[in-house]
């Protein structure tokens, strides 16, 4: 577009003078554009003047470089019609002298194409300008025109309803023609109503929408298709008074052409004005290939064809060859595609580097300013971020989390939550050294309205599934309705969180820290060289009361190992021994030992153990044990302090034994736990979502005290724990004793033993089993034997124990004794220990609840004899003894109670034997019901079948005849109890088992001895040689 003046063209200033620095300043643009958030506010950021004053300078001067600016627009979001519209409507203003642009230079967002004007056939004037906006360019009357606002308003309009027709922006469209809205003089009415249907958030008419564009793609002084190549419109009234004349059409955009053309040479000749003259003149075809030349030709064809048809055919007339200038015309199209190319690809590398280099400013923008904030409020610090993730920014303050999302509307600000949440710290939290960590997050909350935070701990599994907000922050906290908030708010507190991470161990004992073996305890940790800063057990309750002064030194320590000598010589031996040797043992490791001290009340059972206990914490006195069997703690629940208590002992108390209907269930409840103790193992449970796990295993030594023996339903119970006869008082000094125990020195001397044995745990750990039945032989007991497995762990604790006392100053004489008074301790408790085991054998118990329910009128048995008279057959008879045989005397009559369960039967005449004699012939269903009878009436269960039953009797040799040498291979055998009755089967059990029919000695001297049993004890306690407590028993 041009405008002529003086008779001569005037090219339009602004496109001249385009440099790399104005290529900069489009950067910065983009980088500008980059900063807004959604399609209507980046469109209406491109359409500023400035912006489009730039692009419409680069559009004809560097075609690559306004095709990337285009490029990255769109990537923008720009609404690309409206902005493309207002760059070609875009019309500079003149420099003045000093080159600035005169002050009405700028842009009318959108103007129709502006008119082109020549100055009439009058005197010279000077040139005005046709911007309205200017009051430069136009006097004062000629702003009071009302046409002339009208055209910049309605200009304004067909711009914003664009922009608003093609964002579907509704509340645009509600300010343009919604209720209230100024009507625009000149809108056409389809855009009104297709406005008022977006804006009502309707779908406009397809017919509307589609005249509505059409009419605003024209403009608002749309000129028809078809005056494209018309004369000239007249000019206004107000422009022909001003000496301007418009020209419009396409004269005007070939002259606009020519002037960008003659603006871009600077100054130079046209390098086609008189060409075909200067070929012919210096008869030299070749000057129609010089660069500027085929540089002209190229942009001719490219935008005039017909300019250049024209001009080819001139240069064909003079002798230059047409097809070779075609083909170099085509080569600089080429080369100038290439460069647009590249142009593009530097433009958008460009574009990158900006739009990366300005993330990283607005970055450290937003960081300088929550610093600033952070540095306000050092409390509330956490709760002050803000993150941009996959296109959407999340947003902390205190009190709420906002999430601002892109749409194809604009930008979508949610609230997610009315409270604040940062993550602050991520727990690892252990309950065993292999056991599967268990994260916890805390979290810093601030309620909407408050500025105080409080922290909430909630599980990782837990928030994960955001279940925790109601349950954890009360009724309060508000989560943002609709499908997905959750998860945004998951997110959001994911991404605004800065938590440190911190493993909090649940469970005591040893573990490794920094390349050594260090103890941990409630209250800290024990060394090689003493406590150990900044490291403690955080367990639950109970093992929360495991907890362990700083090892003593110098006299402190000469004390605490005084009172542990102390305790070690509490009377009776035999029960003080095996309690203190397993205190001594459970830090060795590999740890499965068991004690159970039983007797009457008042003996002091709780207070011995509770001395005992208190090794390895001052507070566990005898009325608060960590456990207690008799409080309705179950077995999982048994099971898992036993797990987190590692390497420590743990006192379980008062089994008791109450007459009702909850002695089998707690029976049971001991059964489970002593056996999974002794097993080192716990049950396989199933999970939920599939699989199973399974819980940690004990770590410690069991202590368990009570007015009754542990006893299951089978003796294997009493084969897994060391079961200790109390029948001695209290002695005198007790009272010191417990008050020293209560002072924490014995947990002092505790804490010495573990600084001493600390560097030695490394080669003992792997060993601990091993050298468990080395120290049972060493101490006399056979390799083989139950008694191995169950005091080879007593036997080294003892000998640990010794070397202790011995290193901290205790003489070789008192160590000696001690060990002498030890050793005929365990010895002792081994055999008495396996007399208990030997009585609570399956045969045994089950011949003594079949005598005891005879005795109690339960059953009866009959007594077959052989008749003495030939041919009679078998008689049944009333047994001798009758009130042993399940007879009761009733008004002076004898009569059987219960119901019959056997046979008795005697030696026969001698004339012919009987093949069984002096035999009672149980029929085993019968037997074991009245033995399970009163077994229940006992508080216990029997738990055997009757294939067992007989295993054990045979096994124990109380038949006097089976068949299992015969080809039935069984425990019972067949009788016949009547003439011409039929054979039963039956166990065939000696009267001598019952205690009954025993045959007096001959010599009238006392009742024989019965022969050694090998109970697994080994020689006796004089028998066993000692080794100096000098010597390592772990040499080599």
């Amino acid at each position: 577009m041009q405008v002529e003046q003086d008779g001569r063209p005037h090219v339009v200033a602004g496109a001249e003078g385009q440099t790399g620095a104005e290529l900069d300043a489009l950067a910065d643009v983009v980088a500008r554009l980059e900063g807004e958030v959604g399609v209507i506010e980046r469109t209406r950021a491109a359409r500023a003047p400035d912006v489009v004053a730039r692009a419409w300078a680069l559009r004809d001067r560097d075609a690559g470089a306004f095709g990337a600016l285009c490029s990255q627009m769109k990537t923008l979001g720009v609404i690309m019609s409206v902005w493309e519209r207002d760059v070609r409507a875009f019309v500079p203003a003149p420099r003045g002298e000093t080159g600035a642009p005169s002050p009405g230079a700028g842009w009318r967002s959108p103007a129709p194409p502006a008119p082109v004007a020549a100055p009439a056939e009058v005197a010279p004037r000077p040139y005005a300008s046709a911007r309205f906006d200017d009051p430069d360019d136009l006097s004062d009357e000629a702003m009071t025109r009302s046409g002339a606002e009208q055209r910049v308003q309605l200009a304004r309009y067909f711009g914003d309803a664009a922009a608003a027709l093609d964002g579907n922006d509704r509340d645009a469209a509600r300010r343009l023609a919604g209720p209230g809205s100024a009507t625009v003089v000149g809108a056409p009415d389809v855009v009104v109503r297709a406005l008022r249907a977006i804006g009502k958030g309707k779908p406009p008419a397809a017919d509307d929408l589609k005249a509505a564009r059409t009419a605003l793609a024209r403009g608002p002084e749309a000129v028809d298709a078809s005056d494209e190549g018309a004369v000239n419109d007249p000019a206004p009234s107000w422009a022909a008074e001003l000496g301007i004349v418009e020209r419009t059409g396409a004269d005007a955009a070939a002259d606009a052409r020519e002037g960008m053309r003659e603006a871009s040479r600077e100054g130079a000749p046209d390098p086609l004005d008189g060409l075909p003259e200067r070929i012919t003149s210096e008869s030299n075809p070749a000057l129609a290939f010089d660069a500027l030349v085929i540089g002209e030709l190229c942009t001719m064809a490219e935008e005039e064809p017909a300019a250049y048809q024209s001009e080819r055919a001139k240069l064909r007339a003079v002798g230059v060859g047409v097809t070779a200038l075609d083909k170099a015309v085509e080569a600089e199209r080429q080369r100038r595609k290439r460069a647009a190319k590249e142009a593009e690809r530097e433009g958008l590398a460009r574009a990158k580097r900006l739009r990366r280099e300005g993330e990283e400013a607005e970055r450290a923008a937003t960081a300088e300013k929550l610093k600033a904030v952070r540095g306000e409020r050092p409390e509330l610090a956490a709760h002050f971020n803000q993150r941009s993730s996959n296109g959407a920014t999340f947003t902390m303050e205190p009190g709420r989390v906002v999430m601002d999302a892109p749409t194809s509307q604009g930008t979508k600000r949610t609230t997610l939550a009315n409270f604040s949440a940062p993550i602050v710290a991520h727990t690892l939290e252990l309950d065993a050294p292999d056991a599967k960590p268990r994260g916890t997050y805390t979290l810093s909350v601030v309620m909407e309205g408050s500025e105080t935070p409080r922290e909430v701990d909630v599980e990782a599994e837990r928030f994960a599934r955001m279940e925790w907000v109601e349950t954890a922050l009360g009724p309060r906290a508000v989560v943002a309705p609709g499908k997905g908030a959750r998860d945004n708010l998951r997110a959001a507190l994911g991404y605004l969180s800065s938590p440190v991470t911190r493993q909090r161990c649940g469970f005591t004992g040893w573990v490794r820290h920094e390349g050594r073996w260090v103890y941990l305890h409630a209250g800290g940790a024990i060394g090689d060289e003493g406590a150990v800063e900044g490291l403690a057990a955080t367990p639950p309750a109970p093992v929360d009361r495991f907890a362990l002064p700083a090892p003593p030194v110098g006299s402190e320590l000469e004390r605490a190992v005084g009172a542990v000598v102390e305790l070690l010589s509490m009377e009776p031996a035999a029960a003080t021994v095996p309690m203190v040797a397993l205190a001594f043992h459970a830090p060795l490791g590999g740890s499965r030992c068991a004690v159970h001290v039983n007797g009457p009340a008042d003996l002091g059972k709780s207070v011995r153990a509770s001395l005992v206990q208190r090794l390895f914490g001052a507070g566990m006195h005898s009325k608060a044990p960590p456990v207690s069997w008799a409080d309705g703690s179950t077995a999982v629940g048994i099971s898992q302090v036993l797990a987190r208590a590692g390497d420590a002992l743990v006192m379980m108390d008062d089994l008791r034994v109450s007459g009702g209907s909850r002695d089998e269930a707690e029976a049971a409840k001991v059964d489970r736990v002593l056996r999974a103790h002794f097993n080192g193992a716990s049950p396989l449970k199933g999970r939920r979502e599939g699989g199973g796990r399974t819980d940690p295993a004990s770590r410690c030594n069991v202590l368990s005290t009570g007015e009754t023996l542990p006893k299951g339903s089978t003796a294997s119970t009493l084969n897994r724990v060391v079961t200790v006869e109390l029948d001695a008082p209290l002695p005198a000094s007790i009272g010191e004793l417990d008050a020293m125990a209560s002072g924490g020195v014995l947990a002092a001397g505790m804490a010495a033993y573990l600084r001493w044995l600390a560097p030695q745990v490394e080669d003992l750990r792997p060993r601990a089993r091993a050298e468990e039945r080395a120290a049972a032989a060493r101490w006399g007991f056979s390799e083989k034997s139950r008694a191995t497995e169950l005091l080879g762990g007593l036997c080294l604790g003892m000998e640990y124990l010794l070397r202790f006392l011995a290193a901290s100053g205790v003489s070789t004489a008192d160590v000696e004794r001690h060990r002498a008074r030890a050793l005929a301790a365990l010895h002792d408790v081994a055999g008495e220990h396996g007399a208990r085991v030997a009585e609570e054998g399956i045969a045994a118990r089950f011949v003594g609840l079949v005598a005891q329910g005879l005795r109690s009128g339960l059953a009866h048995v009959v007594e077959v004899r052989r008749a003495e008279a030939p041919g009679t057959g078998l008689r049944n008879l009333t047994p001798e003894d009758p009130l042993l045989w399940g007879y009761q005397r009733r008004a002076g009559d004898l009569s059987a109670a219960g119901p019959l369960i056997g046979y008795l039967i005697r030696t026969a005449t001698p004339a012919k034997p009987s093949p069984i004699t002096d035999a009672v012939c149980l029929a085993p269903g019968a037997a074991l019901s009245l033995a399970k009878k009163v077994e229940r009436e006992n508080g216990r269960t029997l738990g055997a079948d009757p294939k067992a039953i007989g295993a054990a009797l045979a096994a124990a040799g109380m038949l006097a005849r089976t068949e299992l040498d015969g080809a039935r291979r069984r425990e019972t055998t067949r009788v016949r109890t009547s003439s011409g009755g039929p054979l039963l089967e039956v166990w065939a059990l000696k009267l001598s088992a019952l205690g009954y029919g025993a045959s007096e000695p001959d010599d009238g001297g006392d009742e024989p001895s019965p022969a050694p049993v090998d109970d697994g004890t080994g020689p006796a306690p004089e028998d066993v040689p000692e080794f100096p407590s000098d010597v390592d028993p772990f040499a080599p």
